[in-house]
């Protein structure tokens, strides 16, 4: 069985007997993955699925999933199709829902993962943006994932 210290010895070139390994998935519905801000309901299913399968699934390690938080701020009110239209990007204010809500969906997960490492992956500027394009490209414009209608919003 996996621990927090087997991974540790591995990153550190240590034999510890064995081959750790970890599985991460997401535990959102599709069409909630890129936007749910704000939406506390939500928000609380991810940590509580997280903590679920911390506790059926013991690994080593445990990934914090970003699901709804695919897509930037910054390109909630832009069409991020039209090339003039990102020269209107600014940046998220650190104080923003986007962050604090990620940040403590960390401490949360992080709060109940014993003997369990924890990473998140955090998307760069280009990744969330290539999410939006992505979605509105591909014609998803209205009630899915990469929806900007106003009752998703914060």
């Amino acid at each position: 069985m996996p621990n927090k210290q087997q991974f540790l010895d591995i990153m550190n070139f240590q034999e510890n007997g064995g081959v750790p390994a970890a599985f991460w998935f997401h535990f959102s519905p599709y069409d909630k993955l890129a936007y749910q801000v704000g939406q506390k309901d939500l928000w609380n299913n991810l940590i509580k699925e997280h903590q679920k399968y911390l506790r059926k699934v013991p690994n080593g390690i445990i990934k914090v999933m970003s699901d709804g938080y695919f897509t930037t701020p910054a390109a909630w009110d832009i069409d991020v199709r039209d090339p003039k239209a990102l020269s209107s990007l600014k940046p998220t204010a650190q104080s923003h829902p986007w962050f604090e809500e990620q940040i403590e969906l960390c401490r949360q997960v992080a709060a109940s993962a014993e003997d369990t490492l924890v990473y998140y992956t955090v998307f760069s500027p280009l990744t969330t943006l290539f999410f939006s394009y992505w979605g509105r490209e591909n014609g998803n414009d209205s009630d899915d994932i990469f929806s900007r209608s106003e009752e998703r919003r914060v």
